[in-house]
């Protein structure tokens, strides 16, 4: 988030504003520019009105104020986008996403558990339409109408998101790292799922754990893929003596909500990253299904190989491996 100080930007992006007459200035500039929307004066005017006693994020670019977007709590857990608004000329530049996501951070922040936004059901303006649209794309999803909340030619519709999940669509997830399983994150670990279609072949949680038993006396470990705070994915990675000595990647699975974000990949990178600090042996390997070629695919682009191997009792798996030295 770009600084802001006495109403100046050192560069573009979003900003926290806190002086109520240029939250009220700001507002009332951008909403006069969106009649299509907010074409009631006195509605306009409770949203200028409001948003100075709100939590209000604003965008500047080119020396000036171009968007905003205002949160109102609606309870202990809900956070809600009380007022949107983009000047017309800077529609389409991506900053409603940007916004959006600051207010992602927000919520999560002050520890909101739901997101949520009321417009117009679908059908009804070619306008809101296209807000409905925006709001699907950034993870919310219908909750219920409400044909009468406004009136009869606005009926309400109700858009709700969980925070969490939010802030894993929305890519805001950034720092990758790799933890151990404790009675800080079990409950949480023992949450993630995969998709049904891959669970022919990663196990659940409680699988991968108890393989990790099963190969204790290999020094099996289980990590926890955590992005920020969340816990994301597992690695169970053991030691196998056997000639060619090597580490096993025996199983990962990235929690279904949370996948085509790169975690993967990331993840595979930190643990190679890892391992190749101090190698107790020369390589890691790991078989995969032939017939996984997600997976094949993001293991190749970690960087492991084909090693050529084909077990014959397995011949439906390949070999890969990553050589550290």
């Amino acid at each position: 988030m770009s600084e802001h100080k006495e109403g100046i930007l050192s560069d573009e992006g979003v900003c926290r504003i806190e002086d109520a007459s240029l939250k009220e200035q700001i507002a009332e500039t951008v909403l006069k520019d969106l009649p299509e929307w907010f074409g009631l004066p006195d509605s306009t005017k409770e949203y200028v009105e409001k948003s100075r006693d709100l939590p209000f994020f604003a965008y500047y670019m080119d020396g000036n104020y171009v968007g905003f977007l205002v949160l109102k709590e609606t309870g202990k857990h809900t956070a809600e986008i009380y007022v949107m608004g983009i000047l017309k000329q800077y529609h389409r530049h991506g900053i409603g996403k940007k916004l959006f996501q600051e207010f992602l951070r927000y919520a999560e922040q002050k520890q909101y558990e739901f997101a949520q936004v009321k417009t117009v059901d679908e059908g009804h303006y070619e306008e809101y339409d296209r807000t409905r649209l925006f709001y699907e794309r950034m993870g919310f999803k219908k909750l219920e109408c409400f044909p009468t909340l406004w009136d009869e030619w606005n009926p309400c519709l109700v858009m709700v998101m969980s925070v969490k999940d939010g802030i894993r669509k929305n890519g805001l997830l950034q720092e990758i790292r790799l933890s151990d399983v404790d009675d800080t994150n079990l409950k949480t670990v023992l949450e993630l799922e995969v998709t049904e279609k891959q669970k022919r072949f990663v196990p659940s949680p409680e699988g991968i754990l108890a393989r990790a038993w099963a190969h204790r006396k290999e020094n099996a470990k289980v990590h926890i893929i955590e992005a920020d705070r969340w816990a994301v994915g597992m690695i169970l990675v053991y030691e196998m003596e056997e000639e060619p000595a090597c580490y096993c990647l025996m199983e990962m699975m990235i929690d279904k909500r949370c996948q085509n974000y790169g975690y993967g990949q990331r993840a595979l990178r930190k643990l190679i990253e890892e391992y190749a600090k101090d190698p107790k042996y020369p390589r890691m390997e790991l078989a995969v299904d032939r017939e996984n070629p997600a997976a094949i695919h993001t293991y190749e682009k970690a960087g492991f190989a084909d090693s050529g191997y084909i077990d014959p009792e397995l011949p439906q798996y390949r070999n890969l491996v990553y050589e550290f030295i």
